[in-house]
């Protein structure tokens, strides 16, 4: 087996080349949105101040998604993505105060990834070129990295409480940041190391050896399953010795999901927080 993913051909890019890139009106609204997802933080009641790094990270990508470079893009979509799942688990788990401020976040980086699109996904990069499966690996680069980003915050909030409970999420999220590294460039250890990740992160959540809120133990297993399943066409058609072009029934597929989930996302917390339901437990 090969220890480095072929370079790109654009006849296996399975990219959509046909998608309009957003306006620049629609990339400043973007922006405004992270800014304002960035600023909800600071509602809070005294606030801890491992919130600095979700809050941040939204004013850095405010600024990511002009660049033309696609790591740019890749990293803002994380963030986004992180901070929408963020807000959606405070808005369904929690109550008064905490759950609107839950709702602004979801609904500011949910807003900010309906305005965005797919625009600079499809950037050509020097280090990041496969052959195939392009939007597939994109994808579980995008989950990953928003993965890492709830690691560790999590871990940033436990060093104040339990410094001991903190040391394994923290671990993960080095863990997850070297494979990280390996599948950018293209690297086989790079995707063998996140297929593995994700099956350690799955099983320390679930075991409670990551001590994080219930719905956040949900949500790693969940995200941990769609990163086995992504790459899976990848490593058949690495063993195989050839890569094959995804169906367009499925590209297409991939193009719904991702805005339905987030409508949904987004939907939900409005209604949690309109009629103060808490739909998600705590514990």
């Amino acid at each position: 087996m090969p220890s480095a993913l072929p370079p790109s051909t654009s006849a296996l890019d399975d990219s959509s080349p046909t998608q309009r890139a957003p306006s620049n009106a629609r990339l400043v609204l973007a922006a405004f949105a992270c800014l304002a997802g960035a600023a909800s933080f600071a509602c809070f009641s005294s606030p801890p101040v491992a919130l600095l790094l979700p809050a941040g990270l939204l004013v850095a990508s405010a600024g990511l998604i002009f660049r033309g470079e696609l790591a740019s893009h890749v990293f803002a979509r994380a963030v986004l993505w992180s901070n929408l799942l963020l807000g959606f688990l405070i808005g369904l788990s929690g109550h008064g105060e905490e759950q609107l401020v839950g709702a602004a976040i979801a609904l500011c980086t949910g807003a900010a990834l309906h305005l965005v699109g797919a625009a600079g996904l499809r950037a050509q990069s020097d280090t990041f070129a496969p052959v195939a499966y392009r939007s597939a690996l994109v994808l579980t680069i995008v989950m990953a990295l928003a993965d890492t980003q709830s690691l560790a915050l999590f871990g940033a909030l436990q060093l104040d409480r339990n410094p001991a409970d903190a040391a394994p999420l923290l671990a993960c999220a080095a863990l997850m940041a070297t494979a990280l590294v390996g599948l950018y460039r293209l690297r086989l250890w790079g995707l063998l190391l996140n297929l593995g990740a994700n099956l350690l992160i799955a099983a320390l959540a679930l075991t409670r050896v990551l001590d994080v809120p219930t719905p956040l133990v949900y949500a790693l297993c969940s995200t941990a399953v769609i990163q086995l399943l992504l790459p899976t066409p990848l490593v058949v058609a690495m063993i195989r010795g050839g890569a094959h072009e995804p169906s367009t029934a499925l590209q297409r597929a991939r193009a719904v999901v991702a805005p339905a989930l987030i409508t949904v996302m987004m939907a939900l917390v409005v209604y949690a927080a309109s009629f103060d339901v808490q739909l998600i437990p705590m514990h």
